[in-house]
């Protein structure tokens, strides 16, 4: 391109260096972007952040670290979406005091985290069964004006059941609308199956008439537990009659 007078632009470089960090070539993506740093065009904070996912992916979180330091030295500042890649690394490998710390000089290096940034934090945390955790960023969220999301609500919820903390799960259910938070039909089901699981059939139905009450709308999904839950306690008639009724096909 450059011998026919036509030079390849950031978003030409940016290209092939995302393609590099998808084949897991860092070195090769890395000589590109030196190239970029050396002789132009100047690279971008999306130059950076394919290596500094890749990075990640592959555990090395000192070459991370080096990386977001050259970009600040090259008056090109890690944004949002590179200090959550980096959070969403550390958080893979449990890594929770480098994170707090990354969260605690956000303000100093000029960024600012969401609500996608805290949800990642608060998976990572969940994974690693740091529930109370989850639930403090929850609640930082909250103090620094981000809405919790209905993915953040799925995160704990899951949480929630995965632990077998079905009284809790329940409790947060019925006390969503004075929290502000958007408990949709995925949070039922998750909580439905998992009781269905443990055979407690008689609060898989409730679940599923307070569904309906509160006017959620549950989905094929919720009325195949429910189902399900019907068989399994030898409520065949009920089952029966709750196919018949939803127009479902077994």
């Amino acid at each position: 391109m450059e011998a026919s007078g036509c030079s390849p632009d950031a978003a030409v470089y940016n290209w092939i260096i995302s393609i590099l960090c998808d084949y897991q070539l860092v070195q090769e993506a890395l000589g590109f972007l030196d190239h970029m740093l050396e002789n132009g065009p100047r690279p971008t904070v999306r130059s950076f952040t394919a290596i500094l996912r890749t990075y990640c992916d592959q555990e090395r979180f000192l070459e991370a670290e080096r990386l977001v330091d050259t970009m600040i030295q090259n008056g090109c500042p890690p944004d949002v979406v590179s200090y959550s890649v980096l959070i969403e690394g550390l958080c893979r490998v449990g890594e929770f005091s480098k994170v707090e710390m990354i969260l605690g000089e956000s303000e100093s290096q000029g960024w600012t985290p969401t609500a996608v940034t805290y949800n990642i934090y608060m998976s990572g945390l969940c994974r690693m069964g740091f529930l109370d955790e989850a639930f403090r960023q929850a609640d930082i969220m909250h103090s620094r004006g981000l809405s919790v999301t209905a993915e953040t609500v799925h995160i704990l919820f899951d949480c929630l059941c995965r632990n077998a903390m079905f009284s809790e799960a329940v409790c947060l259910l019925e006390h969503s609308e004075e929290l502000d938070w958007n408990v949709d039909v995925f949070c039922y089901n998750t909580l439905m199956s998992r009781l269905c699981d443990i055979d407690d059939f008689a609060r898989v139905l409730k679940l599923l008439v307070d569904l309906l009450k509160k006017g959620i709308g549950p989905d094929k999904f919720s009325f195949t537990i429910a189902i399900r839950s019907l068989c399994r306690a030898g409520k065949l008639r009920l089952a029966k009659c709750l196919i018949d009724n939803k127009g479902i096909k077994c």
